[in-house]
């Protein structure tokens, strides 16, 4: 009966399969399975508030913290467990993930700058500028680190997302 269908078909049987099982691969990965990125990020952060009228800081402070990232490409969104309930919009290029952000309220405003290298895993950045609404303080925080490649698991656990309602 196969040999019948390959004279009709004029085909060998190998050739006329290959891309039907090559299409049945790509369809039974899971939809997310390379859309969705975790990174487990070393840093150190060094936050400084300088008194712009007299040019001097008045504090200083450095610290080393773990944090974790998912970086969603298909929706270009990037979550991190400081704040996971607050996804930003990022841009992707060349393996790199990046975005600016700019904040103001009535007490500072300021512009701030982040990237972190996912793919492969590597260097993460981040540098913020604001200044108080009288402009006579300063404040700056710059981190820099490592990332390596995590899983969806330990971010769920490390950003602790609780649903809605609970």
């Amino acid at each position: 009966m196969k040999e019948g269908l390959n004279v009709v078909t004029k085909q060998k049987p190998m050739k006329s399969m290959l891309p039907l099982f090559a299409s049945s691969l790509l369809f039974s990965l899971p939809a997310n399975a390379t859309d969705l990125t975790y990174l487990k990020c070393d840093i150190k952060t060094i936050t400084q508030a300088t008194n712009l009228n007299t040019n001097t800081t008045e504090d200083r402070q450095e610290k080393r913290e773990e944090i974790h990232i998912k970086i969603d490409t298909k929706k270009s969104l990037g979550f991190s467990t400081k704040r996971p309930e607050k996804p930003y919009k990022i841009k992707l290029k060349n393996g790199v993930a990046s975005y600016k952000v700019t904040m103001a309220n009535e007490m500072f405003s300021g512009t701030g700058i982040n990237s972190v290298e996912f793919d492969p895993p590597g260097k993460i950045f981040n540098r913020i500028v604001a200044r108080d609404t009288s402009e006579t303080c300063e404040f700056t925080s710059e981190s820099n680190g490592i990332c390596k490649t995590s899983d969806s698991a330990t971010y769920k656990e490390k950003a602790n997302v609780q649903p809605v309602g609970k």
